[in-house]
């Protein structure tokens, strides 16, 4: 997360807004953004839904395999807090780029809490995407949208989901 805050303002220059999916308490999920400083959307999905329509899967042996304890000492020996195990540490996650039509156009199941895509190709993908030329159909969505509140994302976001695994940030 830390990497693709960095890419902010390019995330905005692509039209892309990022939305953070946690299944942790508000509580927790307030103190991760303290920690992160992170300014992406970010939503609670106790009943963990979106993580069953996204496909993502569950393993308490992938989740706790030697490769991830080192990763856990060797942020704690850069001097990241522990903050114990949060939720369903077996629950892995995501990221999902979400074009204007609803079409999922990235899908990236993490294989462990520490498996993410490099930002290099998610821009790749966002610059794709951006390149695709307007649709009637986007002409058609655009002007539903405007009927509707202002809370609701723009239809010429693109949408860059990250569902949050069980223990990592």
């Amino acid at each position: 997360m830390a990497q693709l805050r960095q890419f902010q303002a390019e995330l905005e220059a692509l039209n892309t807004r990022v939305a953070v999916i946690s299944f942790g308490s508000i509580t927790l999920a307030q103190k991760w953004i303290e920690e992160t400083e992170a300014t992406f959307q970010f939503l609670i999905d106790p009943e963990m839904k979106s993580y069953q329509a996204f496909g993502l899967e569950y393993s308490l042996r992938r989740s706790w395999s030697p490769k991830i304890l080192f990763e856990y000492a060797r942020l704690m020996a850069q001097g990241r807090k522990w903050r114990g195990i949060q939720g369903d540490s077996g629950q892995l996650g995501g990221d999902f780029i979400v074009d204007r039509s609803g079409i999922i156009r990235m899908a990236y199941r993490s294989h462990d809490p520490a498996d993410r895509p490099s930002v290099s190709d998610i821009l790749e993908t966002l610059k794709d995407i951006n390149s695709y030329p307007p649709t009637y159909q986007d002409d058609i969505n655009q002007w539903e949208n405007s009927r509707h509140s202002i809370s609701q994302i723009r239809v010429d976001d693109r949408i860059l989901i990250i569902h949050q695994a069980g223990e990592k940030s």
